[in-house]
């Protein structure tokens, strides 16, 4: 779970930390079509320090498909060598 969302948590009433549980899985979730991580398709730009966002866990990085596409253009040249 998000850090702010354990902070949050500390402070809240049951039914407060119920709300805040519901609102995070729904704005985060991947897995079903009600969640937005799945309706929604957005961008995030971090530094690589900062590591992922919630709700990008597992996004290819703009590095990674740069990566991809030299490896491909790399085995696609006709007379390279391997």
């Amino acid at each position: 779970m998000g850090q702010r969302l354990q902070q949050l948590l500390k402070r809240a009433s049951p039914e407060q930390a119920s709300d805040l549980v519901s609102g995070f899985q729904r704005l985060t979730d991947t897995q079903t079509e009600a969640g937005m991580g799945q309706s929604y398709k957005v961008m995030a730009i971090t530094h690589e320090v900062d590591g992922e966002p919630a709700g990008f866990d597992g996004a290819m990085s703009v590095t990674q498909q740069q990566r991809v596409k030299q490896q491909q253009a790399i085995v696609l040249t006709p007379g390279h060598a391997s």
